[in-house]
């Protein structure tokens, strides 16, 4: 079973850099103002960084909106 534990966006090493804004609007599709209507990133920690193997735009929407972890 999945190990789960909430992240704080400043603990995020980003592995992708350029996020096309209607990514982003997509992502907004779905969000009710709860960081956890959004699907939660998957990826590993790292000497105290989380690396994403996917989720790059929803940490980004996230972080826009005003949310420190996910």
């Amino acid at each position: 079973m999945p190990k789960y534990q909430r992240i704080q966006i400043k603990d995020v090493k980003p592995t992708e850099f350029l996020v096309p804004i209607d990514s982003l609007e997509r992502i907004a599709e779905h969000y009710d103002g709860n960081s956890e209507s959004i699907l939660a990133p998957v990826g590993y920690l790292h000497e105290g960084k989380f690396i994403p193997e996917n989720g790059n735009k929803r940490i980004v929407f996230l972080h826009s909106k005003g949310h420190d972890h996910f």
